[in-house]
Parts: structure tokens; C-alpha cells; sequence
């Protein structure tokens, strides 16, 4: 009999729960000033929002979105710069702060509505890290493994809203929130050696799928823009003239200062020490243009 082939590594793995605490406001609810007052999670964390109220308004970066009841919303903290109520009154907000490998980079920043399955697990979840707050220092009793269980079903709750993402997005349909999403996450890693197996497996996209919007939206495929990206950033480095090439080149992930200065050459046009010596000349030196013409609805600007 063929023994059942086992997923080598699993979507998602909850590390450490960070931050769980059911909020009330009259008014408005500062992320800014709570990320000051928790203790390291930077930009390592995701926060789940979950209002019992609605709808809220969240200030963000981008703009204001309107959540409304019923829905959850997971973001990068502290994504949002604020919450509020639209007509002022106060609202209680469940705010879960917990760091994941690897970060849901699929689910961020979007409201996803809460069903059946979905609330059964957030219940389950919220009792569980009740029962911790009242166990015995050892964690033995009747409710053995709550920080395991505690983990598990927020595991399960990411995999719920991965699946409700995936099954929103119709066959062969580009989703222009999905590509600024995988470009999100290659800014994010211009300091690393990436794969399209990683690439794929961090944002849980096939081959196929991630090769046509990239050649859709560019003209190349996405290993081509992620170096295009990374020679883009080395050209920034050289302009600010803190680092020498090896630095940079080590920053940017890549193994030698050869390998790197071929790269450049190849995308620039010129080598590293060219580009340096057109700057201190002070000539007109362009970007590096990205690799073919973007389509209509494309995300070209980064």
C-alpha cells in the first residue's frame, strides 16, 4: 500500500500569541500608542480585529476601510493607525496579536466574514486562553495544553480564511490585491535568495497562477522582477554612498560581489562602479526601467 505523502512543511505556524485582550473605547483606539506600550513585536506580528460592534473605521496608511459586524479583519501590526466609531459612539473590539511562520501575507489587510465554522473556533480559542489565565503556574489540571490548543485553533482559523480567500478569486481571474500582495512580500525579502518554490509557499499560490500575473502585469517572470527589484534598490544604496559594494551586495542576499556586479551589469547596462562614477559626476542617472510594458489594472509603482 503507498503510504500517504505527508505536506513537508504546514501553512502557517502560530509562534507566540502576543496580545489578547477584549477592548472597549468611547472614542478612538490608538495602535500607534499600544504598539509603544507591548514589548517586541514590531513588525514581526499580525493582528486579528474583531469588532462586536459595527461598523468601525480604520485609519490606515492607505486610507480608511469600514469594517462591519460579523466581519474579522488581519493586518501587519500596527497596519491600522487608529480605530474609531463613524458615528461617534463607543464600541468593544477583540484585538488577537500573535507572530506567524510564515506571515499570512495572503490575508493581510482584508475583512473576511465570520461564519459558523469560523466562530466556532474564535469561541474555542477565547476559552482556552480563559482557562490559561486561571491555571495553576504548572498548566496542570482539567485543562491541560491550553497554550497547544490555543495555537492549533488559530492555525485552523488562518487555514479557514485562506481557503474562503482562494474560493472568492474565480478561475484564471487576475486579482490585483493578490499581485500587490506578492510584491509586498518581495520588498520585504530583497535581503534573501528567493526561490519560486518559497515564493509560492509563502503566499500560497501555484506556479501557473503566480507566472501569469507576472507576465500579464510585466512581460517577465517573477524572478526577473525580483531581481530587477533588488538591482533598483542596490542603484538607491550606491546613490546614498554609505555602503561599498560588497555590503551591498551581501544586504541584497546575493552570495558574492562577482555574482552581483554581473546582475547589476546585466540589468543597468553598467557596472556598480560605473553607475557610482556616473553619480559622483553628477549626471543624469535614470532607474533602472521595469521589465516590460505593465498592463491595464497592473500594479506598476512600488
Amino acid at each position: 500500500m503507498t503510504p500517504f505523502p505527508l505536506v513537508p512543511q504546514p501553512l502557517f505556524c502560530v509562534e507566540t500569541i502576543l496580545f489578547m485582550r477584549r477592548l472597549e473605547c468611547r472614542r478612538e483606539l490608538s495602535f500607534r500608542e499600544m504598539q509603544k506600550e507591548l514589548s517586541g513585536p514590531g513588525n514581526a506580528a499580525t493582528a486579528l480585529l474583531i469588532p462586536e460592534k459595527g461598523p468601525l473605521l480604520l485609519n490606515t496608511l492607505c486610507g480608511s476601510v469600514s469594517l462591519p459586524p460579523g466581519q474579522a479583519f488581519l493586518c501587519p501590526f500596527p497596519g491600522p493607525k487608529s480605530c474609531q466609531s463613524p458615528n461617534g459612539a463607543g464600541f468593544t473590539l477583540t484585538l488577537l496579536l500573535f507572530s506567524c511562520a510564515p506571515a499570512p501575507h495572503i490575508l493581510e489587510n482584508r475583512g473576511f466574514p465570520l461564519g459558523v465554522e469560523e466562530r466556532t473556533l474564535l469561541q474555542k480559542l477565547f476559552g482556552e486562553f480563559s482557562a490559561l489565565l486561571e491555571s495553576t503556574p504548572s498548566g496542570c489540571g482539567p485543562r491541560t495544553g491550553c497554550s497547544h490548543l490555543i495555537r492549533l485553533y488559530l492555525e485552523e482559523l488562518l487555514i479557514c480564511l485562506t481557503r474562503q480567500q482562494i474560493q472568492a478569486i474565480p478561475p484564471g481571474a487576475q486579482d490585483p490585491a493578490e499581485l500587490s500582495r506578492i510584491l509586498r512580500y518581495l520588498n520585504a525579502h530583497l535581503d534573501a535568495p528567493l526561490s519560486i518554490g518559497q515564493i509560492c509557499r509563502d503566499n500560497l499560490i501555484g506556479r501557473a497562477r503566480l507566472a501569469g500575473l507576472f507576465h500579464s502585469a510585466y512581460g517577465c517572470g517573477v524572478i526577473s522582477f525580483f531581481t530587477w527589484l533588488k538591482i533598483r534598490r542596490a542603484q538607491e544604496m550606491i546613490r546614498d554612498g554609505r555602503l561599498n559594494f560588497s555590503q551591498i551586495a551581501d544586504a541584497l542576499g546575493y552570495a558574492s560581489v562577482q555574482y552581483f556586479s554581473r546582475r547589476f551589469r546585466q540589468i543597468a547596462g553598467l557596472t556598480p562602479s560605473g553607475y557610482a562614477a556616473a553619480v559622483r559626476k553628477g549626471g543624469q542617472i535614470q532607474k533602472v526601467p521595469a521589465p516590460g510594458p505593465p498592463r491595464a489594472g497592473s500594479c506598476r509603482e512600488l
